[in-house]
C-alpha cells in the first residue's frame, strides 16, 4: 500500500533562511492542512487549522467538495510499517509530522519523489516536472500567493487566519490537493525506473543523519566567533587607516578611493609601500620592517599611471591586500609564489 501525502504549514521562522529544522521548531510551528491520497483512492484533506480554533475557519460546509479525511485514519496509514509514505521533497513532510504528531517518523518507510524525478535528469521543481512528463493534471500556479498569505507572517508580523479570507481559505485547500494529484501522479509516472537499493540506502542514511544532528563543540564555536571579530575589527581599523573611509567593505566606497575623481577632504589616496613580509604594507611615510633581499621599501604608485601589473581591479579588500606583493612579483619577473600564474 502506498500514500501521497502533501501538508500545507505555518512558521514565523523562515524556511529558506533557517532550514526545515528551525522551522519547525518555532514556538508558533503548525500544520494547517493535510493532504494524502492512497493507491487509487481520490484524495483527501484534513483541515487542522478548525481544529486549533473553533473560530478560526467557519467555512460553510456547502463551500466545499473535497473529500474529507479522518485524522485517526490518517495517523494509522502514517504510523505503519506496511504502507509506503511518499511526497515531493518528503524530507519536509517527514519532519513536519514528526515534530507536529510527536513521532517518529521511519525514513525506511518513506520515499522521495523529487529525488527519484532528479536521479532521472528531470527539473527540479514540483511545477517542471509535472510540466515535462505533460501531466493531466498540472501544479496550481496560484499557489505562491496563498502560500505568502497563510503559511507566513505578514510585513507587520501579523499572522492571517482561514477567517479572514474564507474564499482564499478554499482554493487554499485545492492547491493542497492539487498537490497531492500531481505528486502522486509524478511518482506512478516514474515507478517504471525504480532507484536502485543503494540509491535508497544513502537517501534514508542522509536522513537518519539530519534527524540526529551532528555535535559540535560549543565552547570552540563561540571562541571562534570571538577571535573571527576580533581579527575582523583589527583588519577594518588598518583599512580606514590606510583608505580614511568610514566604511572600506563598501564597494562604492573602496572604487571611488581607488578610481580617478574628486574625494573628499581627508580621503585623499596614499601611495602603497610594501615592506615587512607578504601582504604586509604600510601608508606612504610609516615605518615598514626591512625584508631580507629586498630594498627596505618599495613604492608602488598608481594614482594617474592606469592599470599597473597584475592589478586584478578592485573586487574585494581581501584581493587588494594582496595586490602589491603580486604586482611586484609579476613586475620584477619573480618566482614568488604571491606573482600572479
Amino acid at each position: 500500500m502506498k500514500m501521497g501525502v502533501d501538508i500545507e504549514t505555518y512558521s514565523s521562522v523562515d524556511l529558506q533562511k533557517a532550514g526545515v529544522r528551525p522551522y519547525t521548531e518555532a514556538p508558533d510551528f503548525t500544520i494547517l492542512l493535510i493532504g494524502y491520497r492512497v493507491d487509487d483512492q481520490p484524495t483527501r484533506i484534513i483541515d487542522l487549522a478548525d481544529s486549533e480554533d473553533a473560530d478560526l475557519t467557519l467555512l460553510p460546509p456547502v463551500l466545499s467538495d473535497l473529500p474529507a479525511g479522518d485524522l485517526d485514519e490518517f495517523l494509522c496509514l502514517l504510523t505503519s510499517p506496511e504502507v509506503v509514505k511518499t511526497a515531493y521533497n518528503a524530507s519536509f513532510e517527514r519532519t513536519c509530522l514528526a515534530r507536529y504528531f510527536a513521532r517518529p517518523m521511519l525514513p525506511e518507510q518513506w520515499r522521495c519523489t523529487m529525488v527519484q524525478a532528479a536521479t532521472l535528469g528531470l527539473p527540479g521543481t514540483l511545477a517542471q516536472v509535472g510540466a515535462a512528463l505533460g501531466l493531466e493534471k498540472q501544479k496550481l500556479t496560484e499557489g505562491a500567493e496563498l502560500i505568502r498569505y497563510f503559511c507566513k507572517p505578514a510585513k507587520d508580523g501579523t499572522r492571517h487566519y482561514p477567517k479572514d479570507a474564507p474564499d482564499k481559505w478554499e482554493r487554499f485547500r485545492k492547491y493542497n490537493v492539487r498537490d497531492v494529484d500531481v505528486e502522486t501522479d509524478i511518482r506512478d509516472r516514474l515507478a517504471r525506473w525504480p532507484r536502485p537499493p543503494a540509491e535508497l540506502a544513502a537517501w534514508e542514511l542522509d536522513q537518519r543523519i539530519n534527524d540526529r544532528g551532528v555535535r559540535l563543540d560549543a565552547g570552540l564555536l563561540d571562541k571562534a566567533l570571538e577571535l573571527d571579530g576580533q581579527y575582523s575589527a583589527r583588519l577594518m581599523a588598518e583599512a580606514r587607516q590606510l583608505t580614511a573611509l568610514g566604511n572600506p567593505n563598501s564597494d562604492a566606497q573602496l572604487k571611488g578611493w581607488l578610481g580617478p575623481g574628486d574625494r573628499q577632504p581627508g580621503q585623499e589616496r596614499h601611495p602603497l609601500v610594501v615592506g615587512g613580509g607578504p601582504g604586509r604594507y604600510h601608508p606612504a611615510g610609516a615605518a615598514a620592517p626591512a625584508r631580507a633581499g629586498q630594498d627596505q621599501r618599495e613604492e608602488v604608485r598608481g594614482h594617474g599611471a592606469g592599470p599597473l601589473p597584475g592589478w586584478p581591479g578592485p573586487q574585494s579588500s581581501a584581493i587588494l591586500r594582496r595586490w602589491p606583493d603580486r604586482a611586484l612579483g609579476r613586475a620584477a619577473g619573480s618566482s614568488s609564489k604571491f606573482a600572479p600564474k
